[in-house]
């Protein structure tokens, strides 16, 4: 009888354990292949590991994927999954962050953003810039943009490592 209730424990757990994923090189150097050029292009400040992470993680490299936030009460579109309300926040036009292109230059101006203002508030080396791109600035000491920036970084130096550097 015990047995059963600890293969239900086990069932129990491995239902609500949520997995999460990870790239392979493949996937990255796809991201690579599609989007290099813009994403060099507009990254400024930022390393483009980073902008191929965040493109991998928020949309896996599909221009057209959309997901509605209710928290914000706006939908994030694209490549960098820029949310319409910070699209328009900062003057661009969010009728287009479905082109892979306009999306990265928004997304590259955002992270640009963060990043100079965490050099503003000398943060720079704590990286809680790049969790401040998911869960926003005033928030970026939080849990889930600690694990949102812990993540981005162990995919950019999966993509440092496929491309040798």
């Amino acid at each position: 009888m015990w047995y059963l209730i600890l293969i239900l424990i086990v069932v129990a757990g491995l239902i609500s354990y949520r997995v999460v994923t990870y790239p392979t090189c493949n996937d990255l150097l796809k991201i690579w292949n599609d989007w290099g050029f813009y994403i060099d292009l507009h990254r400024g400040l930022v390393d483009r590991s980073i902008v191929v992470s965040i493109i991998w993680l928020e949309s896996r490299g599909n221009p057209l994927a959309k997901q509605y936030h209710q928290a914000g009460n706006t939908w994030a579109v694209g490549l960098m999954q820029v949310t319409e309300r910070a699209c328009e926040y900062w003057g661009f036009n969010s009728e287009l962050l479905t082109n892979g292109q306009y999306n990265i230059m928004v997304g590259c101006y955002i992270l640009n953003r963060l990043y100079l203002r965490a050099v503003e508030d000398n943060e720079v080396s704590q990286n809680y810039w790049i969790g401040a791109y998911s869960e926003g600035y005033a928030n970026r000491y939080s849990a889930n943009s600690i694990k949102y920036r812990d993540r981005i970084l162990a995919i950019a130096d999966k993509f440092n490592r496929c491309i040798g550097g």
